[in-house]
C-alpha cells in the first residue's frame, strides 16, 4: 500500500496506480539526520491528522513528527525521515504518531470525556488504576501504521521500533509491527 520514492511517502489505494501521500513540511529546513529507529507514539487531543501537521508547522512549537496516522488510516507526511523535527526525540529517529484524543476522564454518569469534555465514542478503552482512560487504536489506524513502520523499516533497513509509555497497543499489534522489522 506504502512506497518511499525520494524521502516521499507514495499510496496505491486501488493497489495499481501510486499517489504521493499528503505533504506538509514545516517552512524551515530541518537537520540533517540519519534513520537507525522508529519512535511510535500518540498525539494528545488532537482529532485529526491535518490539524496535527498544521500544529506542527506553527515556527514556535518544539515538537514535530516525520508521518502522522489519522484515526481513519489516512497518513499525513510532515518531515521527511532523513531530516529532524523541532521536536527533542533522540537523533536518528524516525518520529510515527498516531492520533489519539489523550488522556480521557469518567464523569458521573460513566461517560469517557477528553480534557475539553467532549465525550468519546469509543468501545475500546483501557483505564490505568488512577482511573484515566485511553482509546485504543482501531483496525484502520493499526493497519495505515503497521503497513507504514514495515515500509520505513525496509526502505531506511530500520531493525527498532520504540513504543511510547502512553501508546495503547495490543501486544499482537507490536508482536506483528518487531517481527516485520
Amino acid at each position: 500500500m506504502f512506497k518511499i520514492e525520494q524521502h516521499k511517502l507514495w499510496t496505491a489505494p486501488d493497489k495499481r496506480e501510486w499517489v504521493q501521500c499528503a505533504y506538509a513540511p514545516s517552512s524551515t529546513e530541518p537537520a540533517s539526520q540519519n534513520t537507525d529507529q522508529i519512535q511510535l507514539r500518540t498525539s494528545n487531543g488532537v482529532l485529526n491528522a491535518l490539524g496535527q501537521s498544521a500544529y506542527y508547522q506553527q515556527s514556535n512549537i518544539k515538537d514535530g513528527a516525520h508521518y502522522i496516522v489519522g484515526e481513519d488510516g489516512e497518513v499525513i507526511q510532515h518531515q521527511v525521515a532523513v531530516q529532524r523535527t523541532n521536536a527533542d526525540h533522540p537523533q536518528h529517529t524516525v518520529v510515527v504518531e498516531l492520533i489519539n484524543p489523550g488522556a480521557l476522564h469518567e464523569d458521573a454518569q460513566g461517560v469517557w470525556r477528553t480534557w475539553w469534555g467532549d465525550p468519546v465514542e469509543n468501545d475500546w478503552i483501557r483505564c490505568t488504576e488512577d482511573r484515566t482512560g485511553w482509546v485504543c487504536a482501531g483496525k484502520q489506524q493499526l493497519n495505515s501504521a503497521i503497513e507504514l513502520i514495515v515500509v520505513l523499516c525496509n526502505h531506511y533497513k530500520i531493525k527498532k521500533v520504540n513504543y511510547m509509555d502512553n501508546l495503547v497497543l495490543d501486544n499482537q499489534v507490536e508482536k506483528i509491527i518487531n517481527e516485520r522489522c
